[in-house]
C-alpha cells in the first residue's frame, strides 16, 4: 500500500511524468530515508538505492518526497514546527502481516515459521516495532491540517476518489482525465510490469544471494482479506485481541 500511495503522490506532484516513473526506480525518486540503516551490512544493496539513504535524501532538491516506516517519536523534531505535508496510509494488520512475512524472508533473511513470526509481529518484535502503536500516533493527529490519514481499503475500493483526496491535500487538484490517467497507470498488473516500482532490481539481487523468496514479485495481489487464506483461527483471534486492545476508545477500525 505504501508503494502504491507513494507513486500516486509522486505522479501528482510531478505533473504525471509517466516516463520518469517508469525509467527511474521509486527509491531514487522518493527515497525511504532509513533504508541504508536497515541494510548497513549489505554495501552492494545500498549502492542500488543511492548509497547512504540519509545523505541521499538530504541532497535532493526541493520539493522532496520522502518515504518512511519510522515511528512518530523517532522522526525529526522539526516536524512539529516546520509541519510538512504528511500522508499516512494504514491497512488491516492481518493483511499487513501476510504481505510483510515474505518480504522479511527476502529482504532480511528471516527464516522463522509463519506462526512464530505472527506472534512476534503482534508483540512488536519485528521492524518497525508495534504496528498498532505506529498507527495510533498518527491517528490521533489525523485532524492536523498537514496530515492526511488514509486507509488502504479506501484506496483499493475507491481508487479515483482517494487520488482526488490526495491531489486536493497536495493543493494540486486534477481534472477527471488526469485522475483516470493515474488510475490506469497504477493498476496492479501494470505496477508489476513497471521497473520503476516493482523492485525487480532488488528482488533479483536477493535471489542471487540465495534469500528465501528472492526473485518473487514485490507487488502482491493487493487483495483485502487475503489473510484468510493463510491464518489459522488461533492466529486470527490473537490479532483480533491485539487490535481490539489497542484501538479501544480510539474510533480506529479496520475492514
Amino acid at each position: 500500500g505504501s508503494t502504491w500511495c507513494q507513486e500516486i503522490i509522486w505522479l501528482i506532484a510531478n505533473n504525471l511524468n509517466f516516463e520518469k516513473a517508469t525509467s527511474t526506480i521509486q527509491q531514487l525518486r522518493a527515497p525511504m530515508i532509513e533504508m541504508s540503516i536497515y541494510f548497513s551490512d549489505n554495501k552492494e544493496f545500498c549502492e542500488l538505492i543511492g548509497g547512504n539513504s540519509v545523505e541521499y535524501t538530504k541532497n535532493l532538491t526541493s520539493p522532496r518526497f520522502i518515504k518512511t516506516h519510522i515511528t512518530y517519536d523517532l522522526l525529526p523534531t522539526q516536524l512539529k514546527s516546520v509541519k510538512p505535508k504528511i500522508i499516512y496510509i494504514s491497512r488491516n494488520p492481518k493483511d499487513v502481516f501476510l504481505s510483510y512475512y515474505p518480504h522479511m524472508q527476502m529482504f532480511y533473511g528471516l527464516n522463522a515459521p509463519f506462526e512464530e513470526c505472527a506472534e512476534m509481529f503482534c508483540n512488536g518484535k519485528m521492524p518497525p516495532g508495534s504496528l498498532m502503536d505506529h498507527y495510533l500516533e498518527f491517528w490521533k493527529r489525523r485532524d492536523e491540517p498537514n496530515i492526511l490519514f488514509l486507509k488502504y481499503e479506501d484506496l483499493r475500493f475507491n481508487t479515483k476518489g482517494t487520488i482526488r483526496r490526495i491531489a486536493k491535500f497536495l493543493e494540486k487538484p486534477l481534472c477527471e482525465e488526469k485522475i483516470n490517467q493515474i488510475h490506469d497507470f497504477l493498476t496492479l498488473p501494470k505496477m508489476r510490469d513497471n521497473p520503476g516500482v516493482n523492485m525487480e532490481t532488488f528482488t533479483t539481487h536477493f535471489e542471487k544471494n540465495g534469500r528465501q523468496n528472492g526473485g518473487l514479485p514485490f507487488i502482491g495481489n493487493g487483495e483485502i482479506g487475503s489473510w484468510k487464506e493463510r491464518m489459522t483461527p488461533e492466529i486470527s483471534k490473537m490479532f483480533d485481541r491485539w487490535v481490539q486492545d489497542k484501538t479501544k476508545d480510539t474510533a480506529l477500525t479496520f475492514m
